[in-house]
């Protein structure tokens, strides 16, 4: 939702391999397809609003491996790279008080968390959590100081596990033991 209770929405269409959008600005739905590459584009996408009502999606290009990332802060889509070592999916994204995007994401090359960051105008990738098989469906927030909380799925200890920056640099806990999918 943006300031004005418009809905904006990313979602992939497995059907044709796109990224799509879908909001209801102008009063009416209206989608479109957002991805400006061919291939299978758009799984695991995930969408925040900023302040000023822009979206910003992060998401998974199947066909490279890579995880991208779109906006529509200029006025029209744009596109950027985000991670290119075959990892980004489960992405979660949230944007911070000046409208920078902060992305958790699951490496499936090397089971590990990563997080990305666009906060120095270029994006910065690193591990958070690499104990084991960890990362999967994460879900990332950001709080009143602008540090960043995400919660994620450690599959190698069937966990929930938390990950905070507050401190300035990373502190991983589990959080809750559950041994659901046995």
């Amino acid at each position: 939702m943006d300031s004005n209770d418009n809905v904006h929405i990313s979602y992939y269409d497995g059907s044709n391999g796109d990224l799509k959008y879908a909001t209801d600005t102008s009063g009416l739905w209206v989608t479109s397809k957002i991805s400006p590459s061919a291939g299978d584009v758009g799984q695991y996408s995930s969408i925040a609003v900023d302040s000023n009502n822009n979206a910003h999606i992060s998401y998974y290009d199947v066909t490279n491996q890579y995880l991208k990332y779109i906006t529509n802060v200029p006025g029209s889509w744009l596109m950027s790279y985000v991670d290119l070592d075959g990892g980004g999916k489960y992405t979660s994204i949230a944007v911070d008080s000046t409208n920078n995007a902060h992305i958790s994401y699951y490496d499936d090359t090397n089971g590990d968390l990563k997080y990305a960051a666009n906060t120095s105008g270029s994006w910065v990738a690193s591990t958070v959590d690499s104990a084991g098989d960890v990362g999967q469906y994460s879900s990332i927030a950001v709080d009143s100081g602008d540090n960043i909380h995400i919660g994620y799925h450690d599959y190698t200890n069937g966990a929930v596990r938390y990950a905070a920056n507050t401190s300035g640099s990373w502190v991983t806990e589990r959080s809750v033991t559950a041994r659901m999918f046995q």
